[in-house]
């Protein structure tokens, strides 16, 4: 059984409420149907794409040698180096500016932003979730999450995500922790030694998760690529091209 899978059996087993189990199987599902995409576009910016070869133009004993065409990176890069996240600025409240000045310097939310703007460029979008601190932690833990590691379900009506799931961990088989965010509720499953859940209501009214999203549009929500289908082509066609 495939990890995932297997993650949705114990789910259905546990006990919790259908309703989160219903959620967060529908949620691995979509995470496992965009992840060949997701991780497609990692390889592209990392440079590692396999050569795309036409069997008209390339010798064979060149077929293994490995050539990189960066344009996949400087398509995210380029944009990403012009982002920068300064801070809040509140007027009239002397109090909650420091507030909020020292929450973003505690949880280095500067340089959690840059690292997210680059993956939300890289897959399209990338998602932000809070959580409370534990005992000599920061009162409120703010981590980002790249596509690879996240589902979301938007929307519509509402314009925002309705639930979100993060991959906390991955076991030998699959995803064995994860984090299901609904608008009252946070649940926490860890199916490593047997299996653990734990629901952490909470009164915000919508999940505790949000997106980063790169040019968004009505059929694309949650944002776009910018390693495009033709960016990835030009980029097989420079690679044969310098072979």
């Amino acid at each position: 059984m495939h990890g995932a899978e297997a993650l949705s059996a114990l789910v259905e087993e546990s006990g919790m409420s259908r309703e989160h189990a219903d959620a967060i199987a529908c949620l691995l599902d979509v995470w496992e149907s965009r992840l060949p995409k997701n991780v497609l576009r990692r390889r592209y910016y990392e440079g590692d794409n396999v050569l795309k070869d036409l069997g008209i133009s390339i010798p064979p004993n060149l077929r293994n040698v490995a050539t990189v065409v960066g344009w996949p990176k400087k398509a995210v890069s380029s944009m990403s180096t012009r982002s920068r996240f300064d801070g809040f600025t509140v007027s009239g409240d002397d109090g909650v500016q420091d507030a909020l000045d020292s929450l973003v310097a505690k949880t280095n939310l500067k340089r959690k932003y840059k690292q997210a703007c680059e993956s939300e460029l890289i897959a399209g979008c990338d998602f932000i979730t809070l959580s409370k601190g534990a005992e000599g932690e920061p009162p409120v833990i703010i981590t980002t999450h790249s596509a690879e590691t996240c589902a979301a379900v938007w929307d519509e009506r509402l314009g925002r995500i309705s639930s979100g799931l993060a991959i906390m961990h991955f076991g030998s088989e699959g995803p064995d922790e994860v984090a299901l965010y609904t608008s009252d509720m946070t649940v926490h499953v860890d199916a490593r030694d047997g299996f653990r859940y734990e629901e952490m209501p909470h009164k915000l009214g919508r999940p505790l998760m949000e997106a980063m999203a790169y040019n968004p549009t009505e059929s694309k929500p949650l944002g776009q690529s910018r390693i495009t289908r033709a960016v990835r082509s030009i980029t097989d066609s420079g690679v044969r091209e310098a072979l």
